[in-house]
């Protein structure tokens, strides 16, 4: 068994009433109302008791936090924990960063995808917070097909929006099987012909402009 460690502040709230427990053995003290707040799964397991109770107090030291042990590594969850209680973001953030979060952010089910975080006078919804991340930190153009199909999974409306003038570019009939990623089997078949469709409009406008100035 791993050596556990506590995180550093600000993940580690000195009035927490919870311990989320890494794969990688690191605990971060956070607060029960808010993580049932904004995650289903979360409001369930602690609605069912499904966490480890806390250790009885040792003489006058005090009681133990109650433990909820997840599978993901202290990374990624440190960096939900920064967009949840909106810590500063982190300094630099990789495709993969991106990807882990939005996996864990659908894992964790739903409120993470809708939650409203009521910050003084604004309400900002969790799924705005890592789009802004994403397209502040993310060359999505590299890979434009790719990281629709995620965005279109997860439903990141701003993300595939963003993606669209660089999709309808692209001959997508023409498209490799080896140059299409694993991803593409998220598209729908409905969607991946509606992305053909734009394609056509965008060059039947160009061709019409084309003779219309040659005219």
């Amino acid at each position: 068994m791993g050596i556990v460690t506590s995180s550093p502040a600000p993940l580690a709230f000195p009035n927490a009433d919870l311990i989320i427990r890494t794969s990688d053995k690191k605990e971060f003290k956070v607060h029960k109302n808010i993580m049932a707040m904004i995650s289903e799964v979360f409001k369930d397991m602690m609605s069912l008791d499904d966490i480890n109770p806390p250790r009885p107090p040792l003489g006058n030291s005090k009681p133990d936090l109650p433990v909820v042990d997840i599978t993901e590594s202290s990374p990624v969850i440190s960096n939900l924990l920064k967009l949840i209680y909106h810590s500063p973001p982190p300094n630099s953030i990789t495709l993969d960063d991106m990807l882990h979060l939005f996996h864990t952010m659908h894992k964790y089910q739903g409120a993470f995808g809708c939650a409203r975080i009521q910050t003084g006078p604004q309400v900002i919804g969790l799924d705005d917070t890592v789009q802004d991340l994403f397209l502040a930190n993310i060359d999505a153009k590299k890979t434009p097909m790719r990281l629709y199909a995620i965005a279109k999974k997860y439903s990141l409306n701003r993300i595939s929006d963003s993606l669209l003038p660089a999709i309808v570019i692209l001959d997508l009939r023409s498209l490799s099987n080896q140059s299409m990623s694993r991803e593409i089997d998220f598209l729908p078949f409905r969607e991946y012909h509606k992305l053909i469709f734009f394609a056509k409009q965008r060059a039947s406008l160009i061709l019409k402009a084309i003779e219309s100035a040659t005219l």
